[in-house]
């Protein structure tokens, strides 16, 4: 098990540290800001991530929570001095895996970290939501359904455009994929494109957004685009 710590008190964190390598844990990095722990959830495998809620700078570890909820498939537990039920209504809408309290000790550090692990990797209904095997290149690649920004036909191929993630190049057209993992999130826009809801921000007179990439749809589906990004948003 690797985990990365998220902690703001060195003092802390070094103790967390030593009491999960003491556990037979592996700690593949200790980050004190949100854009430190980014750079190590991009750079690093990572299995599990402990995170204070207090960080320094300017977003906390609720909101890293919340990237990581969006953008990878990491489980995550809370490790905060923070037990008031404000901060914990705030915290239970990232859907953490644990929410320790400190102090804590080693017992319950372990416990916690069990718990979430095998709730997280034995769910089988969250694995088949949440991905799926493609073969890319002669490999076979764990795509993640939520990384999905669009997907656009070419000829016999399918692109696969991720968030923060190489493209993927796979055999097969639009419709079977579509039709082999349906998703209320992914919605075709075009003969040849669909996005993924998740990801749109806007759709104008002939363009969708999703993050910095524009994407024209055809005008047949314009109805469908917008009524299932409403329902999608009330979710």
């Amino acid at each position: 098990m690797k985990v990365l710590i998220v902690e703001d008190e060195m003092i802390i964190s070094a103790s967390v540290k030593q009491s999960l390598v003491k556990l037979n844990y592996d700690v593949v990095g200790i980050a004190s800001k949100y854009i430190h722990a980014l750079e190590m959830l991009e750079t690093l495998e990572v299995n599990l991530v402990l995170i204070d809620i207090n960080l320094n700078g300017i977003k906390n570890g609720i909101d890293l929570a919340k990237y990581i909820q969006e953008n990878f498939n990491i489980p995550f537990i809370y490790v905060t001095a923070n037990s008031d039920s404000h901060t914990l209504e705030k915290a239970k809408n990232t859907r953490p895996l644990g929410y320790l309290v400190k102090p804590f000790s080693e017992e319950n550090l372990y416990s916690a970290i069990e718990v979430a692990s095998f709730n997280f990797f034995n769910c089988e209904s969250l694995k088949e939501e949440d991905f799926m095997f493609v073969k890319s290149g002669g490999d076979n690649v764990k795509l993640y359904l939520h990384q999905i920004v669009y997907l656009q036909s070419k000829q016999n191929y399918l692109v696969i455009e991720r968030f923060n993630k190489p493209s993927l190049s796979i055999r097969g057209t639009l419709s079977e994929f579509l039709e082999s993992k349906k998703s209320f999130s992914l919605v075709k826009v075009n003969r040849s494109t669909a996005v993924n809801l998740k990801h749109l921000v806007e759709v104008n007179g002939s363009h969708l957004k999703l993050g910095n990439i524009q994407i024209e749809y055809a005008s047949s589906y314009k109805k469908e685009i917008t009524e299932r990004w409403k329902k999608f948003l009330e979710k």
